[in-house]
């Protein structure tokens, strides 16, 4: 073998440097994306639930309350005669859903008469919201409370 054959036999040629690289680089690109994707996917996952707790927090908040004063004086809390008073909000909830500061949560109970002139039955519409980069996400319930013991 001649000293020329020998050199085009040795080592990798820079096309297939620059090929083998292109291909790597499309792979950790797709990497990566799947990767970020699956992060967001499991923030939202994680801030939902916490949502969902802070909702369900409220309702048996409100169950207790109404369970524990006379009627009268829980309708009044939320009421002015068969009106609702203006909705309550609670901001900076941490997962806990203490007011702290940098909690991300806002909840806000909003009241409705379903009883015109008995005010024996309200609706209580609660909503959990939260920021993920430039996006706002929410999840809510519902819970309809009777006057059910004197």
């Amino acid at each position: 073998m001649s000293k020329s054959e020998k050199k085009l036999n040795f080592g990798q040629s820079l096309v297939e440097v620059v090929i083998a690289l292109t291909v790597l680089a499309i792979v950790l690109t797709g990497l990566v994306r799947t990767v970020t994707v699956s992060q967001k996917n499991m923030r939202y996952s994680r801030n939902k639930n916490f949502g969902l707790l802070l909702v369900r927090k409220k309702i048996e908040a409100l169950r207790q309350e109404r369970d524990s004063q006379p009627w009268g004086v829980f309708w009044g809390n939320y009421f002015e005669g068969a009106s609702p008073r203006q909705p309550t909000s609670e901001t900076n909830l941490n997962e806990a859903g203490v007011s702290v500061t940098g909690g991300i949560f806002t909840r806000l109970t909003t009241f409705v008469n379903l009883s015109a002139l008995e005010k024996n039955k309200m609706k209580a519409d609660v909503e959990v919201s939260w920021p993920d980069g430039q996006e706002t996400f929410s999840t809510s319930s519902t819970i309809i409370l009777t006057k059910w013991i004197d």
